[in-house]
């Protein structure tokens, strides 16, 4: 989606880090199916494809703030270690050690 090409994808069925469950079709990204490949390629004039492609470009903007990433990365470990037993939140030298990292 940070290319200059038009996605073309079937309807999204995972949810990652990507946040598939935002993205909209056909706003985004083409959708597709066995059945509509080609009506979808001819439907699509360059004009449209476009905007779309201005669309994925705009949605993928948030996930390229390296600093930002490195932060959410930081908090979803931090869940992660406290949700599995291995971290207590509670303490304060761990919410030290935390704000140390993300600084």
């Amino acid at each position: 989606m940070n290319s200059n090409s038009l996605v073309l994808a079937p309807k999204m069925t995972c949810e990652t880090w990507f946040m598939e469950e935002s993205l909209k079709p056909n706003y985004h990204f083409a959708l597709i199916d066995n059945e509509n490949l080609a009506k979808v390629i001819d439907h699509f004039n360059n004009q449209d494809a476009l905007e779309i492609i201005h669309n994925a470009h705009k949605y993928i903007k948030q996930f390229l703030d390296k600093k930002k990433e490195f932060h959410i990365g930081i908090l979803v470990l931090a869940k992660y270690f406290y949700y599995s037993g291995q971290l207590d939140l509670d303490k304060k030298e761990y919410e030290k050690d935390i704000l140390a990292l993300i600084k």
